[in-house]
């Protein structure tokens, strides 16, 4: 309060506390501002004028006192400093409290006093504030805001990146590179031979707990004549008015040199400010090239050559400037920088070339060759400007009554005495107001500086006294005067879902005499569900599988449109089950994962959710098409009771994930198959063991379908999984035939169309080939032939027809049915299959006439054979199924050679005769005349292997597989020779 000096009496008793807020409405009315009530002390900084931003600021402050002329006991809270700018509202940004160092020395820790650094940023002559508490009144967390860290407390031992730097890196893993404690520590070098080769150092830090080691200590370097270095560096701003000094405490210790100026010899320190953007050296504040070896050491020795009596050099451990085993110190340098005495030395440099820069401070270890060589580091501080310290205060306090309380949203309009609170998610942390109000008008109280009590209740209880407490936000909180009546409680998290709460006051905080809740109630939502689905096998619900089968080939499947279950379990967000949840989820069609163009989109049904303790089951959901889904589960109904107080559909929905669901696959198959026709070879009949082709070829179509009997559109490319070559379910034709076994000629699977809409055809021949054949044997009766064709249809995820030509119907899928009489058909009807041989008979005559051979078919009737004069269809090569030979005639000559083969009644020569059609069953063969003398015979020979349904076993060896031969004769054996011609008349 300016101009005003106030002595507080013990904050420990209520009439101080009374008496300072009395002298505070005393002075027109003027009150403390305060930063934060929940800490209770604060200590005025007062900056000197002349600081300008980025400034250090230093004060030394010691808690104990402070709280001593306060009357306040107590342990002093050391993790309770703060510092606040002018405002009394910020934070300083960078800010730290250092137990262990006090008037500029190492101070004992625990014993409540430190040093106080802070980076300024409010420039002149301003006033800071160091608020602080005692434990008592409630340990307070860690100070957070960035540190300073230039003397290396805010670290431990070993942290290679000090808190607050940028970074920390060395080339070679041996060097020493980390937070080191005060300690005495034994080194060797025997590397040089040159004594001495053990030493022990002391490696006190120059103030505090920690320095920082950078070199070679427990390793000597051994990457030969290469250069390794250690490297740390942070961002600092310069102040751009007075930016005074940075100044940095080394301490070098090691058994290598450096020189004046020389940056490529030995061992060096090499602290410097660098511009940030392409590091570009700024200013130098140690090393070679400073020139100032005598003022501030940048290596353990001097001079890059071999130690003499008179002539310092490398080797001999920190010999500075000396000869070997002498102090005559040829540069200069105070005989406390003998070896064993190693002084922390201070080395600084002006920074006006840098002011108002932001820089980036590189501090650099250079080692070449052998030795070990390091430094100590600490004390880091630019800019530094001391402060001083004004009185002590305490938080004033006053309660006077208050007459009821309203709790709402933080962003509430100020001066408001109602408000709403909007949806808030289990296990994250949220904010709300309280305010003290007065009755009649209703305002804000804001003199109230009462203790109350905290609680968010359930909503749905009889009255706000009574209603069940969830949770007790806070059993005991004091306003504070600055507050104007109105807090904000922060931090809040309620780890339970309740679609209706409210938030409870009661004051005082024991044995209230006001309770009032918050006038506007609110949901605690789950903050998202984790769904999943699942089933038993794949036409039932269950939990056995999980179906979140993703790709084509990827198992388990589900039956398209039988149930599955779903389960929605709610969480928070700490990750655990919100069994508090109640509510209806819904569940929604995101999109089709397969196929992955072109998808139909199937109806989604979640089925009817039952819940306990916030986990949701459906064991009724469906989806109608094939393929593979991602789903999200969502509630927007939980949190209804926020609807109308601003919170946005969003804020009240609760989520899952998108998950995936799947594979589906078709529940069945219905399969239409056409009335496929036989080709009889001819028009009445087939001869048995004759192949058979088809006049119309069996064809089946294919509809996939879901529970419902709707076509599954996307039953089609990767998810089409009909395979007729499947090892394990492929599509074999079968054939079969009512009484006698067949002959597969063509076994080819059939042929896939795949009509991209769920649909398909399989196709099982052409018209082209030759399918089959009944087995011939012995001879048998005329029949008509009963041929079925029959397969199993099921696809590779055993999906299996269900459904046959628009009637109930299961594998095998059949083309006719032999067994019943109702076969495949021929064209025409006829289904006559008849056992037939060809027959050549022998044949004799005039030598002057043409000559008729017997060649025709027959057929077996059951009892013997018969003339199959229906045959007008068989065709028969004769110049290459017959073959003739003429033997010697009686009169040594071969003239019955002169014969030649004709068919009738044509007359056509054996030269141009190509086949022959049989007409009525009959071949017509005849011999034209060999001409008078020409007597003699011709043997016939017939080769009708590739007909074997026409062959015969005319050897009588059991067996049907020979083609008849005939004996054509002419002139001879005709009785008298004298006679030339006889003919018989009737």
């Amino acid at each position: 309060m300016p101009g005003i000096s106030i002595n507080l009496i013990s904050a420990n008793k209520p009439y101080g506390l009374l008496l300072t807020w009395l002298l505070l409405l005393l002075f027109s009315g003027q009150t403390f501002a305060w930063y934060d009530n929940t800490w209770h002390y604060r200590i005025s900084i007062n900056v000197p004028a002349g600081s300008s931003v980025n400034s250090t600021i230093k004060v030394d402050v010691d808690f104990a006192a402070q709280l001593t002329t306060l009357g306040v006991t107590g342990s002093f809270d050391i993790n309770s400093p703060r510092i606040v700018r002018s405002d009394d509202l910020s934070l300083v940004t960078n800010q730290e409290y250092t137990d262990a160092i006090y008037a500029g020395g190492t101070d004992s820790t625990a014993n409540n006093r430190g040093e106080i650094r802070f980076i300024l940023q409010d420039a002149g002559a301003t006033t800071y504030y160091l608020y602080f508490d005692t434990v008592a009144n409630g340990p307070k967390a860690t100070n957070s805001q960035s540190k300073i860290n230039g003397n290396f407390e805010a670290d431990i031992t070993g942290t290679v990146t000090p808190n607050s730097w940028a970074a920390a890196s060395r080339s070679d893993a041996n060097m020493d590179l980390q937070i080191r404690p005060a300690e005495t520590v034994s080194v060797s070098d025997t590397s040089s031979g040159t004594l001495p080769a053990t030493v022990n150092t002391n490696g006190n830090p120059n103030t505090g707990k920690y320095s920082y080691l950078l070199g070679f200590r427990s390793k000597s370097d051994a990457t030969a004549a290469s250069n390794t270095n250690a490297t740390i560096t942070r961002t600092i701003k310069i102040p751009a008015t007075n930016p005074g000094n940075l100044t940095i405490k080394i301490k070098p210790e090691g058994w290598d040199s450096g020189r004046n100026q020389d940056l490529s010899n030995y061992d060096f320190l090499q602290v410097r400010l660098l511009d940030t953007s392409n590091s570009d050296e700024l200013l130098v504040v140690v090393g070679p090239s400073l020139n100032n070896y005598a003022t501030c050491p940048f290596s353990p020795n001097y001079n890059t050559s071999p130690a003499t009596n008179t002539t310092s050099g490398f080797g001999p451990y920190n010999y500075w400037d000396n000869g070997t085993d002498s102090n005559n110190h040829t540069l200069g340098m105070t005989s406390t920088f003998n070896r064993g005495r190693e002084p922390w030395i201070s080395c600084s440099a002006g920074l006006a070339t840098v002011a108002g820069k932001t820089v980036k401070l590189e501090i650099r270890m250079n080692v070449i060759n052998e030795y070990r060589s390091w430094f100590l580091l600490d004390d880091l501080e630019w800019s530094v400007k001391s402060a001083s310290l004004g009185a002590p205060q305490a938080v004033p306090a006053v309660a006077p009554p208050a007459t009821g309380f309203n709790a709402f949203e933080t962003a509430t309009a100020a001066n408001s005495i109602s408000g709403v609170l909007k949806t808030k998610i289990a296990g994250t942390a949220f904010n709300f107001d309280v305010v003290a109000l007065t009755s009649s008008p209703a305002t804000v109280l804001t003199s109230f500086t009462g203790t109350v009590k905290v609680e968010l209740v359930d909503g749905r209880g009889v009255s706000c006294t009574t209603n069940t407490a969830l949770q007790t936000v806070t059993a005991s909180y004091t306003f504070a005067a600055t507050e104007q009546g109105r807090h904000t409680f922060s931090g809040v998290s309620q780890a339970q879902a309740y679609p209706d709460a409210l938030v409870r006051i009661s004051y005082p905080a024991n044995a209230p005499t006001v309770v009032a809740c918050s006038t506007d109630h609110f949901a605690i939502r789950p903050a998202s569900f984790i769904a999943a689905a699942s089933d038993i096998n794949w036409v039932s619900a269950g939990t056995t599988r999980s179906l979140n089968a993703s790709s084509a080939t990827a198992t388990p499947t589900h039956k398209a449109g039988q149930p599955f279950t779903l389960v929605a379990t709610a969480y928070n967000s700490l990750g655990a089950v919100t069994s508090g949840y109640n509510g209806t989820p819904r569940a929604n069609f995101n999109n089709c994962v397969l196929p992955a163009s072109g998808c139909v989109g199937g109806a989604f049904n979640a089925g009817t959710f039952v819940v306990n303790n916030g986990v949701a089951t459906s064991v009724t959901a469906q989806y109608s098409e094939v393929g593979v889904i991602n789903a999200t589960i969502k509630d927007s109904d939980f949190a209804i009771i926020d609807a109308s107080d601003g919170s946005t559909l969003s804020e009240r929905t609760i989520t899952s994930p998108i998950f995936t669901i799947g594979r589906f696959v078709p529940d069945y198959f219905d399969v239409t198959i056409n009335t496929p026709v036989f080709a009889p070879s001819c028009n009445t009949f087939t001869y048995i063991g004759q192949p058979i082709k088809f006049a119309t070829a069996p064809e089946a179509s294919i509809s996939a379908k879901n529970n419902s009997g709707v076509v599954t559109q996307n039953y089609t490319g990767s998810l089409w999984k009909i395979n007729p070559s499947d090892t394990t379910y492929g599509i074999t034709p079968s054939y079969s035939e009512a009484a006698q076994p067949l002959m597969v000629l063509n076994t080819s699977l059939p042929t896939i169309i795949d009509n991209g809409d769920g649909t398909g055809r399989l196709n099982f021949a052409d018209t082209t080939s030759n399918i089959l054949a009944i087995t011939r044997s012995a001879p048998i009766n005329e029949f008509n032939a009963e041929i079925a064709l029959s397969f199993t249809l099921q696809d590779t995820d055993a999906v299996q027809v269900a459904n046959i030509n628009g009637g109930a119907g299961v594998n095998p899928v059949g083309f006719g049915a032999a067994s019943t009489g109702n076969g495949i058909s021929f064209t025409g009807g006829n289904k006559a299959q008849r056992w037939g041989r060809l027959v050549l008979g022998n044949a004799y005559g005039s030598e002057l006439v043409a000559l008729s051979v017997p060649l025709f078919t027959e057929y077996f009737n059951g009892s013997s054979f018969i003339s199959n004069t229906s045959d007008n269809c068989t065709t028969l090569t004769l110049s290459s199924q017959l073959a003739l030979s003429n033997p010697v005639t009686n009169s040594g000559a071969t003239k019955a050679g002169n014969a030649v083969m004709t068919i009738a009644p044509s007359g056509t020569s054996q030269a141009s005769l190509a086949n022959a059609t049989l007409l009525n069953g009959v071949a017509g063969l005849n011999f034209s005349a060999p001409g008078a003398g020409n007597t003699g015979y011709i043997d016939i020979s017939g080769n009708f292997a590739g007909m074997p349904w026409l062959l015969f076993d005319w050897d009588n060896d059991g067996v049907q597989d020979n083609s008849p031969s005939a004996k054509a004769t002419f002139g001879i054996y005709k009785g008298n020779s004298k006679q030339i011609y006889l003919r018989e008349v009737y």
